[in-house]
């Protein structure tokens, strides 16, 4: 089984800016069906909605997957006061027989503005052992995770060792 993300982050949502939603694929990497049992899902903080968990089929086929549609939406500050991080789970029991529950993390922020909130996808590149006198390119996203605007006006990096290449390939999300 393969679920991605396993961990889920909403980022930094105003109130009555959300809903947010995020999506985790759930699939069969193996080689035979895999059967599901019902999510077990309890989140108190009312934050957080599983969308289509309901059609979640009892079994996948091999490589067959599941888009599961999660939903996170703050709530006003008045209904719960004090709290501005919210985290909750899910968990997938299956019958495979190494891996008896998947368990996915949901992380979330309540803001009191729209806020912009960068996040790096992959969050580090590894460039492995790279021979003098050659080099290695790698790729990376930045994505606003949060609900307001962002706009990027500079960038830089840390060390000499590496070069920032700005160009087509450069990607905002």
């Amino acid at each position: 089984l393969e679920v991605f993300p396993a961990v889920v982050e909403f980022g930094s949502v105003a109130v009555g800016f959300g809903p947010i939603e995020r999506r985790v694929t759930i699939r069969n990497a193996g080689s035979d069906d895999l059967e599901l049992d019902p999510i077990g899902f309890r989140d108190t903080s009312g934050a957080y909605t599983l969308v289509n968990a309901d059609r979640l089929p009892s079994t996948l086929a091999a490589d067959e997957s599941f888009e599961l549609r999660v939903r996170f939406d703050p709530p006003r500050e008045e209904v719960n006061p004090d709290d501005a991080y919210f985290a909750s789970i899910f968990v997938l029991p299956l019958n495979d027989p190494t891996t008896a529950e998947a368990i996915v993390q949901l992380e979330g922020f309540r803001a009191e503005a729209p806020v912009c909130e960068i996040r790096t996808i992959p969050p580090t590149i590894n460039f492995g052992t790279v021979p003098r006198g050659t080099r290695r390119e790698g790729t990376a996203t930045l994505r606003n995770v949060g609900a307001g605007p962002c706009e990027i006006v500079a960038a830089a990096l840390e060390t000499s060792l590496f070069d920032f290449i700005f160009s087509n390939y450069f990607s905002f999300e």
